[in-house]
């Protein structure tokens, strides 16, 4: 529930705001790709997902710095907006990116805008837009399958054609021949897309290992109720185009598993050639 204009707001439906109020979707959602981390285990996802974004935004300019950051030409990583929606519990909090104070606040679901991102009418060959879509706080107990069929939804609706999915999976699960070489599996499915924007087309070319159909199973069998399985089945029943990157991890410090994960994503997107551009603008207008 939000306060809007005095009055206490809760959506029925997942609902779009950008960061000036507005409910009107960025164009540039129309064939793009959406990295989207589940709240699953070690929370490896939404932790890879912050290192993403860490890669991406320039640090917070102070004072002297704002005028000329607003000059300047190219293009840059933005917050654009947040989502609300009835099935994930409330947060907010202080920003973990911005190191500024007393800092900026940060919220259940929130939308970036990956540098690059070309606009509307110059991203008709499909999934040249990048976006990610952080999620700071889980669905509420016994609600995943409604939060998955409102986002899906949602993405659909907004015009996205693809879906990269990051979670963290079961190390405890793993076969022994599974514990040397990476932990990092790949999941693809959904309707194909054209060769240069689809990723599990450039995840065969990598040579991602897959997960194994006896891992899956036990993942299923066990968690299937918890993310990202319900999303999964709904981007798969919807014919939606996705690929989850899993990291095999253990509840504790998952920082290099984020890491590790991070560094896979950004490996895939360089390797599809519709998300490339945008992969290295984000990074050359970080460093600038």
């Amino acid at each position: 529930a939000v306060v809007r204009t005095g009055i206490l707001h809760q959506p029925l439906a997942m609902e779009f705001f950008s960061v000036n109020g507005s409910p009107t979707l960025p164009s540039s959602l129309q064939g793009a790709t959406l990295i989207l981390p589940v709240t699953a285990h070690a929370n490896v996802g939404e932790l890879a997902a912050d290192v993403l974004l860490a890669t991406f935004l320039s640090p917070p300019p102070g004072p002297q710095q704002q005028q000329q950051q607003q000059q300047q030409q190219g293009p840059a990583t933005r917050l654009v907006g947040y989502l609300l929606d009835p099935n994930v519990l409330p947060c907010v909090g202080n920003d973990p990116l911005d190191l500024s104070r007393p800092g900026t606040l940060t919220t259940s679901l929130e939308l970036y805008e990956i540098a690059g991102t070309p606009s509307s009418s110059s991203s008709s060959s499909g999934g040249a837009g990048l976006f990610l879509l952080q999620q700071r706080a889980p669905a509420m107990r016994g609600r995943q399958a409604q939060f998955a069929e409102g986002l899906v939804d949602w993405a659909a609706g907004a015009g996205v054609v693809q879906v990269l999915v990051l979670s963290g999976l079961d190390a405890a699960l793993r076969r022994d021949a599974q514990i040397s070489g990476t932990p990092l599996r790949c999941l693809v499915g959904g309707s194909p897309l054209s060769d240069p924007a689809d990723l599990g087309l450039a995840s065969s070319t990598l040579g991602l290992p897959q997960l194994e159909s006896d891992i899956l199973e036990e993942e299923q069998a066990l968690y299937g109720l918890l993310p990202p399985w319900p999303l999964l089945e709904t981007l798969s029943r919807r014919g939606v185009r996705h690929v989850m990157l899993g990291q095999f991890a253990a509840e504790g410090d998952n920082v290099p598993d984020a890491l590790s994960l991070a560094r896979s994503v950004l490996q895939l997107l360089a390797a599809t050639p519709a998300l490339a551009p945008a992969v290295a603008a984000a990074a050359a207008a970080a460093a600038a």
